[in-house]
């Protein structure tokens, strides 16, 4: 899907770097504008369903419910969901943000094993281990005179 925008945007006479970045940008703004309008649905047209349903019922705990605003809070699941389906696609390609979105590992058995996996082979953590090796910085008697 950002291909083709992409590819719209570079026939629109733009260079590669700003379509990309505009495919970027257009991505973004799309998945905020689909979460708002979910967080608006489940605000206005599911919360008054569930209201008046209640409203209808027999029974006190339902009640109590709506009084404590648990529907209301469950609310805010919608944008999140949507957020959470979504960025995935809109972050395609940048494979170390979405590993901080990401729920589950995928092959190893524990959350440890799953990131000293992944952040292993990142540049960043390279060059953390190369600066941990013995011998990269003065020792402590050194430093105390």
């Amino acid at each position: 899907m950002l291909q083709l925008i992409e590819n719209w945007l570079g026939q629109q006479n733009l260079d590669a770097a700003t379509a990309l970045v505009l495919t970027r940008i257009l991505a973004y703004v799309f998945v905020i504008f689909l979460s708002v309008l979910a967080n608006l649905v489940a605000k206005r047209v599911i919360l008054s369903v569930v209201r008046s349903l209640v409203s209808r019922s027999r029974t006190d705990w339902d009640d109590v419910l709506v009084q404590r605003r648990v529907f209301t809070k469950l609310s805010h699941l919608a944008p999140a969901l949507v957020l959470y389906t979504l960025m995935p696609l809109a972050l395609e390609g940048y494979d170390l943000l979405l590993l901080f979105i990401s729920v589950r590992p995928s092959s190893t058995s524990s959350w440890s094993e799953f990131w000293s996996s992944t952040l292993s082979s990142t540049p960043l953590m390279t060059s953390m281990e190369r600066l941990r090796s013995p011998g990269k910085f003065p020792s402590r008697a050194f430093c105390r005179s």
